[in-house]
Order: C-alpha cells, then sequence, then structure tokens
C-alpha cells in the first residue's frame, strides 16, 4: 500500500471513531460491564497510549537503523519477547533491516 493510500486510510477509520465515540453519553463513559477491561472512555485512553508507545517504538528502531546499529535477531526478539509483542509475526529480515 502507498503512504497516501495508507494515510487517507488512517484518516478515514480516525473520523469514523471519533464519530462514534461523540454519540456516546458521557455518563456511558465510565461504566464498565463486569467482566472487561475498560470502559468506553479507557478504551479511548488505552488506545491512544497504544498508538503513542507503538510510535516510540518504531522511532526507536528507525534512529538506530538511520544511526547504522546493527539491530539482531536475537536482541530484537528477546526486547519484543520481555514486552509480550506476538514477534512471531515479524520475519528476520524484517527485524534485521530495522523496518
Amino acid at each position: 500500500m502507498e503512504r497516501d493510500a495508507a494515510l487517507a486510510d488512517f484518516e478515514t477509520a480516525r473520523g469514523e471513531w471519533e464519530r462514534a465515540f461523540a454519540q456516546i453519553p458521557d455518563g456511558a463513559l465510565t461504566y464498565l460491564k463486569p467482566g472487561d477491561d475498560y470502559s468506553l472512555g479507557g478504551l479511548q485512553v488505552h488506545v491512544n497510549w497504544v498508538l503513542a508507545h507503538y510510535r516510540g517504538e518504531t522511532m526507536s528502531l528507525i534512529s538506530r537503523y538511520e544511526a547504522g546499529t546493527p539491530i539482531s535477531l536475537k536482541a530484537a526478539t528477546a526486547h519484543w519477547s520481555r514486552r509480550a509483542y506476538d514477534f512471531r509475526k515479524l520475519t528476520p529480515a524484517t527485524i534485521e533491516s530495522g523496518r
């Protein structure tokens, strides 16, 4: 997927997310159904934190790549394993290239 198309898809999805949340009454944002991990308001915060976190992880890898710092498969796997990421979906080539 090309960059511009991916950004357009992201903006569309973000708009849908914002419109959906705008329809939720304020009192419902803090309701936590038994068995759920997040209230609707908490979900919004959680999703934002996840995006910020992964952006930081990605920027770190990009910085290392641009600085010419090798990113070894063993070190990357240990790093992601400690954080409980599903690194099984990554390929060695992706990890080694830092992309």
